[in-house]
């Protein structure tokens, strides 16, 4: 990686070095590193960049396990491209202009209790980007613009599913009153009706739309004819079947976790064995974030913790896995055994569990646990709710006074030992 041409640094805004020291033309990021160690020399990042560089090239962890350098997706936190991230960049930095209503109307739509592809038809008939003849034909598809269902007009959005003579037979049919004159738009129309009608019309609106549209596509391609009770009991049936799935009662197990995880109290591990607890903390005033990892026996008593004060600005799930990996190189050293590592961290645990290859900085930090997992055997890691993690979280908020120690019982603070003390009762 070319320190000045290459887009390296962890800044979703502007990945390029900022800093013009003469000493960088030409040079590889290789230079910028302790010769024949893991580590980056901080002394000579901070003389050759500016705070803002150094800050984020100290930032990013330098991992045992990665064997070559390789591009990776900058928007997710795995590396990998997904159109999910795309479509969020492109929304926060859409034009002004582009919203031709008030930011009302789209969280209404976004608000609604209906299947997603209904709000997404609302969202692209209202933004005029549905694929109607007229659309097409204005990106030079070569395509006659008349309506496939009455012929007469020409096709937009608006006619599509409102003024059409078959979408008012299907309106009519639903017992939804949406007469309102003097709208040529659908963005305007919708808007309008809105306004009127309460949040259980909306939905049926919604899925309306959505069954005209379905029904029209089954003419365009297949000519299917559908009839307007046929649109109105699809919409029914369609919001009817959605709703039924939406049980509140059902608490599906997140992915890569198994029944044992999720605990919200904190339990003694069994006899003979030691519990882990890791937390991390970020500091934005200074540009510093912390790990900590508390190591407790059977009776709940402290049996030590470590505390790692680290310069630079990272997101919190880099901090929690830098803080896992650190506890895992731990019981490495101590050479323990029967050892149950927890973190109330949900992005490191699925990611240290599953078998996706992550290619981010992030997933650097998640290939060396996964290393550290193989070579120490007798490990178990959970994920755990941040109410069985408060003696690790009072630890971490604590570590900007304590950093970069090694504390046992008589080290502690009385607050300290009051937490612990609560969470063993």
């Amino acid at each position: 990686m070319n320190i000045i041409r290459d887009p390296w640094l962890p800044d979703p805004e502007n990945p390029i070095v900022t800093s013009s020291h003469p000493a960088l033309l030409d040079k590889n990021v290789s230079v910028l590193m302790v010769p024949g160690e893991l580590a980056w020399d901080g002394d000579l990042v901070r003389d050759l960049f500016n705070n803002r560089d150094s800050n984020l090239i100290l930032s990013i962890p330098l991992s045992s396990s990665r064997v070559c350098d390789s591009w990776f997706w900058n928007l997710e936190k795995t590396g990998h491209f997904t159109v999910k991230s795309t479509y969020k960049y492109l929304q926060m930095n859409k034009e002004a202009g582009v919203n031709l209503h008030s930011s009302g109307v789209w969280k209404l739509i976004w608000k609604l209790r209906v299947p997603p592809k209904a709000k997404d038809l609302l969202w692209r008939a209202t933004s005029d980007c549905l694929p109607t003849k007229t659309r097409l034909q204005s990106r030079h598809v070569p395509i006659q613009s008349n309506c496939p269902r009455c012929v007469d007009q020409p096709e937009t959005p608006f006619h599509c599913l409102v003024d059409c003579p078959f979408a008012a037979q299907c309106w009519n049919w639903s017992g939804i009153m949406v007469n309102i004159q003097g709208y040529v738009s659908f963005a305007g129309w919708l808007e309008a009706v809105f306004d009127r009608v309460d949040s259980a019309i909306r939905e049926q609106i919604a899925v309306t739309c959505c069954a005209i549209w379905k029904t029209r596509n089954d003419l365009a391609w297949s000519e299917k004819v559908s009839t307007a009770e046929s649109v109105a009991v699809l919409a029914q049936v369609t919001l009817s079947n959605w709703s039924q799935a939406q049980d509140r009662s059902f608490i599906p197990i997140p992915a890569y976790l198994s029944a044992a995880d999720g605990s919200d109290k904190w339990q003694k591990p069994a006899a003979a064995l030691i519990k882990i607890n890791v937390d991390a903390a970020t500091f934005d005033s200074n540009g510093t974030y912390s790990f900590v990892c508390v190591a407790r026996d059977a009776s709940g008593n402290l049996v030590e913790a470590i505390t790692c004060c680290r310069a630079g600005t990272v997101q919190p799930e880099m901090a929690e896995a830098m803080g896992v990996r650190e506890a895992l190189s731990w019981i490495k050293k101590k050479a323990w055994h029967g050892v149950v590592v927890e973190s109330d961290c949900l992005s490191v645990i699925q990611a240290i569990q599953s078998n996706l290859p992550l290619l981010s900085y992030f997933g650097s930090v998640i290939s060396d646990c996964k290393l550290l997992l193989e070579q120490i055997g007798d490990v178990s890691i959970y994920f755990i709710k941040r109410s069985a993690n408060s003696v690790a979280h009072s630890f971490a908020r604590a570590s900007y006074f304590v950093a970069d120690h090694t504390l046992s019982s008589n080290d502690v603070s009385t607050d300290l030992l009051h937490v612990i003390m609560n969470d063993c009762n």
